[in-house]
């Protein structure tokens, strides 16, 4: 179980992008990794395929801004030791699925593993792993699937063809305000002791000052929706 004391942890903003969880960082740290973005830009970023043992401690529907566009994201907060991590996921994406559909069976009172990969299709995949009764670490299984959505809504086309999610991602948020938060650890005495420190250090800093400090950028360019 983490350390639940609020300490000098602050909050980190991470991507989630190609694959990897991803957090800007400095050209002279020796950890960092060079990326080179599709207009040319280049970056460098922590990079890491998921996080351990922590708890998910929040999840908001929210809207983000970028590239002169709104998009619905899903933000999650981790909480791993002292320090809060968050990330968010398109809502129109199939990445969130991982997560999302699969909330009904995450004890979210417990830790969890978060996992991602590049699929097959060239899509990022993510997945939750979870201890059972017996202390063995277990791939989270998805609550609604496509061949038992159950009450889930399912996508619609609009008149453009283009799949809607509207529906669907109210119902998820009615579950996560119903069902979810009130079983998630109350960290909110966590979190009004790091608001001072809610910033992270310059080098994390994203350019863009409608997004939080190294917000998503290529994870919010979602063309993998789900046609259910």
């Amino acid at each position: 179980m983490p350390d639940l004391k609020a300490g000098s942890g602050g909050v980190i903003y991470y991507n989630l992008s190609r694959g990897f969880f991803r957090r800007k960082s400095d050209e002279s740290n020796p950890d960092a990794v060079k990326r080179t973005l599709e207009d040319g830009t280049v970056r460098h970023e922590i990079v890491t395929r998921g996080f351990e043992e922590v708890i998910i401690v929040d999840i908001e529907k929210t809207i983000k801004e970028y590239k002169g566009k709104k998009k619905a994201v899903w933000e999650v907060s981790l909480l791993d030791g002292e320090q809060i991590k968050k990330f968010t996921m398109a809502v129109k994406s199939s990445t969130m699925s991982g997560l999302m559909f699969s909330l009904p069976n995450i004890a979210l009172e417990k830790e969890v593993n978060i996992v991602t990969f590049l699929g097959s299709d060239d899509k990022t995949v993510l997945w939750v792993q979870q201890k059972d009764e017996n202390g063995t670490l277990q791939a989270v299984k998805r609550y609604w699937t496509k061949d038992n959505p159950g009450k889930l809504p399912p996508m619609e086309k609009d008149e453009l063809g283009d799949w809607n999610s509207a529906k669907q991602a109210a119902y998820l948020e009615r579950y996560v305000i119903k069902r979810a938060k009130p079983k998630m650890i109350d960290y909110k005495s966590i979190k009004k002791n790091m608001e001072a420190k809610d910033t992270p250090p310059p080098d994390l800093h994203d350019s863009n000052p409608n997004l939080p400090p190294d917000a998503p950028d290529e994870s919010l360019d979602s063309t993998d929706d789900l046609p259910f």
